[in-house]
């Protein structure tokens, strides 16, 4: 989530192409300083602390407010590896039927889905395929200061409930 955030920027934050997702300031070599910014949504404006601490209000909110009605979560990761499996699971979820049929026409589009604006140049099934499979890219950009600031901050309730584990340093 975060290293994509720094190929499409979904959020504005202070971070180089080299250093992302610069969770810390990079200068500050004596404690962990987070860098923080604001999120405009329509008319309000809320500022985190860093990134780390908009995934754990992001994805909080969710899991907050799904006592409230139906939600199913799905990892973008279970969509690439598991396609067909996750989206059979989904069609009967939600009641649909003639599951089987619908999925014996089952395609893989090759190409991205998304090609226009932050999106432009994204990576088809078969880059995203060798990005996320990859366990060298999971923390490409990243230093040990930022690693070690993640590791501290993430909420570790969200990252059992999505099924995450820390990544270790190389």
């Amino acid at each position: 989530w975060m290293v994509s955030n720094c190929r499409h920027e979904y959020f504005l934050w202070d971070h180089e192409e080299n250093h992302c997702p610069n969770l810390v300031d990079y200068r500050e070599e004596e404690v962990l300083v987070p860098v923080s910014f604001e999120v405009r949504y329509g008319r309000e404006t809320r500022r985190y602390d860093s990134l780390v601490k908009l995934w754990n209000s992001w994805y909080g909110e969710y899991v907050e407010k799904s006592s409230l009605y139906p939600v199913v979560f799905v990892r973008f990761e279970d969509l690439i590896f598991h396609s067909e499996y996750v989206i059979g699971e989904l069609c009967e979820c939600i009641g649909g039927d003639e599951v089987e049929r619908i999925m014996e026409g089952f395609e893989y589009l090759e190409e991205s889905a998304k090609s226009q604006g932050i999106h432009a140049g994204a990576n088809g099934f078969l880059g995203t395929l060798q990005r996320y499979g990859d366990p060298e890219k999971r923390l490409e950009g990243w230093t040990v200061r930022d690693w070690e600031y993640a590791r501290k901050v993430l909420d570790e309730d969200l990252m059992k409930k999505f099924g995450y584990n820390f990544p270790s340093w190389q």
